[in-house]
C-alpha cells in the first residue's frame, strides 16, 4: 500500500514536471508540434490511411486456401499457418502498425494461436518502403538509393528475427466457434480513420518530449545523442542524424538502427492497437531490439563499400520496376478478390434454402 503511494505521488510529480516544462517552453513546444502536423500531413496520413483502409478488408476477405503457395513457403521457413501470411505480407509492405493490427484482427478472430500472434508481432510489424524511401531515403537523405538500401537491410534483418523466432512459434489449427465478421468498406474507412489519428497524436506528443530533452542531452556526444532520439521517436531522430552525422557509414548504421528499433512512439502504437487482447509484448521488446542491433552492423559490415553500393543501384530501372511492381500487386488483388466473391456465390453453402 505504502510503494502504491509512493508511485502514485511520483508518477504525479513526474506529470506536474513536465507541464512546467512545457509552459516555460511554449515557444519550442508549439514548433515541434506544429512541425509534426506537418510530417503528418504531409507524410504520415498519405502513406499510411490508404493501406490501414485496403488491409481492413484484405485481412477480412483471407481464409485458410488464401496464399497457399507462398503460406506454405512460410510455414517451412518460419513455422507459422496459412493465415499469418496475409499479416506477415502486410507488415513488410505497409509500414506500421498494420502489420501489429492485422495480427491483432486475426487473433480476436480467433484465426491464429496466442504464441505465434506474438512472434508475428514481433517481426512483421516494420517500417515500409513508403516511409523508408519516400520520407527518410528521398525527403530527409535526399537519395532514393539510400532509402532503399535502408529497407532491403530493414527486411532483412526483420526475416532474421523470425528465423530465430521460429523454436518459440507455436502454429495450429484453430476453428472459430463464432462466424468471422468480414468489414464493410464503410467500416474499414471509420476504423483507419480512428488508427491515424492515434497514431499522429503519438507522433505529435512524442516530438513535443523529444524537443524538451535535446537540450538536456548537448552534453553528450553527438552520435549518443542521436540513439537517444532513436530510442524516443523514429522520425525525429532520422532528421536529426542526418543532419549532424556526416560520415555515409555511421549516418546510415544509425538510421538502420532507429528505424529497427522503431522508437517508444511506434511501441506506444503498437500498445494501443492491440489493447483488445491479452498478448504479451515480451518478444516484441526483445525482437525490436534484435534488429536495431543487427541493422547497424549489417551497414557496417559493407562499411567501405556502402558509396559504391548505392551508386551501383540503377535509379531509372528501379522506379520502372517499381511501378510494375505496384501495378502488378494492385491487379493480383483484385483478380484474388473476384475470385473469392464468384467461389462465394457457386459455393454449396450459398444454395442453401
Amino acid at each position: 500500500m505504502i510503494n502504491f503511494k509512493i508511485n502514485n505521488s511520483l508518477k504525479t510529480f513526474g506529470i506536474f514536471t513536465i507541464m512546467l516544462a512545457l509552459i516555460f517552453n511554449s515557444v519550442q513546444v508549439i514548433d515541434a508540434a506544429k512541425g509534426a502536423l506537418v510530417l503528418c500531413f504531409s507524410t504520415i496520413i498519405p502513406s499510411l490511411f490508404p493501406f490501414m483502409v485496403l488491409s481492413s478488408l484484405f485481412v477480412g476477405s483471407i481464409t485458410d486456401k488464401s496464399f497457399r503457395y507462398i503460406s506454405k513457403a512460410l510455414k517451412k521457413v518460419f513455422g507459422i499457418s496459412n493465415y499469418s501470411a496475409a499479416a506477415f505480407i502486410c507488415g513488410i509492405v505497409c509500414g506500421y502498425p498494420i502489420g501489429a493490427k492485422c495480427t491483432a484482427e486475426l487473433y480476436l478472430s480467433g484465426r491464429i494461436s496466442r504464441s505465434e500472434a506474438e512472434s508475428l508481432l514481433a517481426y512483421a510489424n516494420n517500417s515500409g518502403p513508403l516511409f523508408i524511401i519516400g520520407a527518410a531515403g528521398c525527403s530527409i537523405l535526399h537519395s532514393m538509393k539510400a532509402g532503399i538500401l535502408l529497407y532491403t537491410i530493414h527486411v532483412i534483418c526483420a526475416l532474421s528475427a523470425a528465423l530465430l523466432l521460429k523454436p518459440y512459434t507455436y502454429s495450429k489449427s484453430i476453428i472459430s466457434q463464432s462466424k468471422h465478421h468480414k468489414k464493410t468498406f464503410t467500416e474499414a474507412i471509420c476504423e483507419s480513420s480512428v488508427n491515424v489519428i492515434n497514431v499522429c497524436g503519438f507522433i505529435i506528443f512524442f516530438a513535443v518530449i523529444n524537443t524538451l530533452i535535446m537540450p538536456c542531452m548537448n552534453v553528450l556526444p553527438v552520435w549518443l545523442r542521436c540513439i537517444f532520439t532513436g530510442i524516443i521517436e523514429i522520425t525525429n531522430s532520422i532528421t536529426y542524424t542526418a543532419s549532424h552525422i556526416h560520415v555515409l557509414d555511421t549516418k546510415l548504421a544509425l538510421i538502420a538502427a532507429a528505424l529497427g528499433w522503431s522508437g517508444l512512439s511506434v511501441h506506444m502504437q503498437v500498445k494501443s492497437v492491440i489493447k483488445e487482447t491479452n498478448l504479451s509484448m515480451k518478444k516484441y521488446y526483445l525482437t525490436r531490439a534484435y534488429i536495431a542491433v543487427a541493422s547497424a552492423v549489417l551497414v557496417y559490415t559493407v562499411s567501405g563499400h556502402t558509396d559504391d553500393i548505392v551508386c551501383m543501384l540503377p535509379l531509372k530501372s528501379m522506379r520502372v520496376w517499381g511501378l510494375v511492381i505496384c501495378a502488378a500487386t494492385v491487379m493480383c488483388i483484385c483478380a484474388y478478390m473476384c475470385v473469392n466473391k464468384r467461389r462465394g456465390k457457386l459455393s454449396p453453402s450459398s444454395h442453401k434454402n
